[in-house]
């Protein structure tokens, strides 16, 4: 066919790859384009994508937990009040999570507590399942004649190699034991009734896992 030129802005007769390479150029193309409703192929394959992923931050989710709350706790693994808890979706199969999580509160045993990550319905990362052994443990931010002025902080952070199926949810909670039988956890607040008055600490609890492509 013919390559036909009208006069009003069209040319007719040119088939797909009709024009010479290097023709079309940036300037060439609209600032916005428009490819809504489209399909894009960019026809690369497993070994174009190899080692990009791998050992990269896939994603990040967390959750921050400003309510206060309490538990009795004892020897077993005890979920905090308000829980700290948070779920993933694996984008990648074969992952591992790190985990990090802050908590403040106060026990009136926190000498003899200790924390532990869940991942579902199981401890990971310890050698032990004894009540009193843990990852981490709270620690007192100061010495204070007053039970209800001396909070405590907490940092955890642990790195789950168990892997992922991608699309497969996994949900990771913090829980605390004692080597005591019995004793009372507060999350974002301080010992006894008084928390939220005046010169009484209330805080802020935190978890965030990074996914990190196999």
């Amino acid at each position: 066919m013919a390559i036909t030129i009208n006069g009003s802005g069209t040319i007719t007769g040119v088939s797909a790859g009709g024009l010479p390479d290097g023709c079309v150029t940036d300037d060439d193309l609209a600032s916005t384009l428009d490819l809504s409703g489209k399909t894009m192929t960019y026809g690369l394959t497993d070994s174009d994508l190899s080692g990009v992923s791998t050992g990269k931050v896939l994603q990040t989710v967390s959750a921050r937990f400003t309510s206060t709350g309490s538990v009795s706790i004892g020897q077993s693994d005890y979920t905090t009040s308000p829980s700290i808890t948070k779920s993933i979706t694996p984008v990648g199969s074969g992952s591992s999570f790190l985990i990090y999580i802050r908590w403040f509160g106060e026990c009136d045993n926190g000498e003899s507590t200790v924390a532990h990550v869940y991942r579902g319905s199981s401890r990971i990362n310890e050698a032990s399942t004894s009540v009193y052994h843990g990852l981490s443990m709270p620690t007192q931010t100061g010495n204070h004649g007053d039970i209800d002025s001396t909070p405590q902080i907490m940092h955890l952070q642990t790195l789950d190699t168990t892997g992922s199926t991608a699309g497969t949810s996994i949900t990771y909670t913090l829980k605390y034991s004692s080597a005591v039988t019995s004793g009372t956890m507060y999350t974002n607040r301080v010992y006894s009734g008084y928390y939220g008055g005046t010169h009484y600490e209330t805080g802020v609890s935190e978890i965030i896992i990074t996914e990190i492509g196999a």
